[in-house]
């Protein structure tokens, strides 16, 4: 499943992750994390892609394809 994104929902998901998340025991250390290959970062901060999207979209994490 692919989401709808907009630039005004990922920004919002970005500003929610830091508000109620990012200091959450269960994102503790995430960056380092194997299943996080991969980041958006912005305004010098990181982001988990999967999380962002789905805060953005509404769409659950385990919704998600995990690719090939």
């Amino acid at each position: 499943m692919q989401p709808t994104l907009t630039k005004k929902s990922v920004v919002a998901a970005m500003q929610e992750f830091n508000s109620s998340l990012r200091d959450a025991k269960e994102w503790a250390g995430w960056e380092e994390s194997k299943a996080h290959r991969y980041a958006i970062e912005h305004d010098g901060k990181l982001y988990p892609v999967k999380k962002i999207t789905s805060l953005a979209s509404g769409v659950p994490v385990k919704d998600f394809s995990g690719g090939r």
